[in-house]
């Protein structure tokens, strides 16, 4: 499921993204010089966040832990991590009151009824399925069937459209 929990807080929030614009999520306007994994990273933090203090620190911590920011391709520098929420927050207009509200588990109850109904409904089918967060492998016989089964269930739990890659 691309941009599974942004796409959660853009219906929160009243927008169907994907419904809107086929536009990818982590590339929009302001963020678009950020490699794609690191405001993927950001956004997910600015949801878990406390504060912009703790976004940050957050950052810096993976940063130290997994070195995300030369993972993605860049050259770290002082005060990467405070440009990087700067940016994100500006360019999630619509999604700041969503920030800095430890969101994240909510999203992820949200994913995780998705994954449940998703499965059951293979299963019930007899078509084994295997999944890994948001996404899911399954037999390339049964791929048509899961990905309209994921959009359906995606849209019964969130309200709005997704799109599934693979």
């Amino acid at each position: 499921i691309k941009s599974c929990h942004p796409t959660m807080a853009y219906a929160e929030v009243g927008i169907d993204y994907y419904g809107q614009s086929k536009q990818d999520i982590y590339e929009k306007k302001g963020v678009a010089s950020w490699p794609r994994d690191l405001v993927k990273r950001c956004v997910s933090t600015l949801f878990n966040a406390k504060s912009k203090q703790s976004a940050v620190s957050s950052l810096y911590d993976k940063q130290r832990k997994e070195g995300i920011v030369e993972a993605a391709g860049m050259v770290s520098y002082k005060g990467w991590a405070t440009d990087l929420v700067d940016d994100c927050f500006d360019s999630f207009v619509d999604l700041q009151p969503l920030f800095y509200k430890e969101r994240g588990s909510h999203f992820m109850h949200k994913e995780g009824n998705i994954c449940m109904s998703v499965i059951e409904t293979c299963v019930n089918r007899k078509i084994p399925v295997l999944t890994l967060h948001d996404s899911f492998i399954c037999k390339q016989k049964h791929r048509d069937f899961l990905h309209t089964v994921i959009k359906e269930v995606f849209f019964d739990e969130v309200d709005v459209e997704c799109i599934v890659d693979g």
